[in-house]
């Protein structure tokens, strides 16, 4: 049952789909969001009932920081990215104590010139990135990802541009693979082309193109599952209607873009969209908005019917969805959104739940037959 967790004075308080602002660890679902002020954060158990907000720094808007939680380098901490449209980009490190984070020292990434939309994560050798898109000088913006050996942001960050100068910002994501490797992929607004580099553990490797249809450059995210790599996105095809189409990078072909396959196609599923993944089966998990509901499509070896899955949540805020990255282990998946049309805005929270209905107790079967 989809819950109002809290209010909002922005609009954007869950912006934007190449970021993330939930995940499950340590028995708990993590809500992040912009209350118009801050940057704050709820926990839950259950999905239902939720704590009382945490403030964790300033923060007008949900673009302005991600949030991510990699387990698999280390389940007891959560980093967040910072950059506000200002000449700074932070970083800070925290620990999580049962349902609420002792956060570390923040660090200054870069001081420049212009930083928006950044971006966090961790490879599995412990070294920490942040990509954000960064004014060059008037006019031309680039996507730069910056390195720092020390899993906590203390030391030196050694800083990448990773496109050639856009005439507009720029949006990206980073995901964790194996071996010490870093992908990222990146767009600038206004876009068609969003373009993508993997960094092998020493170097960034040369710019590929991902696909060259994207409709828009806050309609699409990623997943990783070892190192290869899963992208949704709403493409140019009947793009008013909302296509959306699918695409799998395959770390171990010589070609690792492997053929587009189509989610939907021809409908009226036209907001933005959000994925998750079961690593137990590899199964996808992708959620948008439209009108009054909330859709989600599965794949399993290929994308199976569209699923209406919540209804009546009316005045959807354009692209405000985002999904935890995994499902967790009680086949569960976190979704937030922000809705409505006038100040406060709601944000809103719910479980997709995987596991099949319990069977029924064997006295009450017995009876029915």
């Amino acid at each position: 049952m989809a819950v109002t967790i809290g209010t909002s004075a922005t609009a954007g308080a869950t912006y934007y789909p190449p970021q993330r602002k939930t995940f499950y660890a340590n028995g708990y679902f993590w809500a992040f969001y912009s209350d118009g002020t801050n940057l704050v954060y709820r926990t839950s158990s259950d999905g239902l009932s939720w704590s009382s907000a945490t403030t964790v720094r300033a923060c007008a808007h949900g673009e302005d920081f991600s949030v991510r939680y990699f387990p698999d380098y280390n389940s007891a901490y959560v980093y967040y990215a910072y950059a506000d449209g200002g000449a700074t980009v932070y970083f800070c490190r925290g620990q999580i104590l049962v349902n609420i984070i002792n956060w570390g020292t923040e660090y200054v990434v870069e001081s420049d010139r212009i930083e928006d939309y950044p971006d966090v994560c961790v490879g599995s050798d412990g070294a920490v990135y942040v990509g954000f898109s960064d004014l060059l000088y008037t006019g031309r913006y680039r996507w730069v990802v910056n390195r720092n050996v020390n899993n906590d942001g203390s030391g030196s960050w050694y800083s990448y541009g990773l496109i050639a100068t856009q005439t507009s910002r720029c949006h990206g994501q980073l995901l964790m693979l194996t071996n010490s490797r870093i992908f990222t992929a990146f767009c600038s607004e206004g876009a068609i082309i969003l373009y993508g580099r993997l960094w092998d553990g020493v170097g960034w490797v040369a710019t590929e193109t991902c696909v060259s249809d994207l409709d828009d450059h806050r309609s699409w995210q990623m997943v990783a599952e070892g190192d290869d790599v899963h992208l949704a996105y709403m493409d140019t095809t009947d793009a008013s209607l909302g296509s959306k189409r699918y695409r799998l990078r395959d770390y171990s072909e010589a070609t690792p873009w492997q053929a587009i396959e189509t989610i939907t196609s021809g409908t009226t599923y036209n907001y933005g969209l959000t994925l998750a993944i079961d690593e137990s089966n590899g199964y996808l998990y992708c959620f948008w908005l439209a009108g009054n509901n909330l859709y989600y499509a599965e794949r399993t070896t290929s994308w199976q019917s569209v699923q209406t899955w919540i209804t009546g949540e009316h005045d959807l805020k354009f692209i405000s969805i985002n999904a935890c990255q995994k499902v967790n282990a009680n086949d569960k998946i976190g979704v937030i959104w922000t809705k409505g049309e006038l100040s406060p805005y709601s944000v809103r929270y719910d479980l997709l739940d995987l596991a099949p209905p319990s069977p029924p107790a064997a006295g009450i079967l017995a009876q029915i037959m």
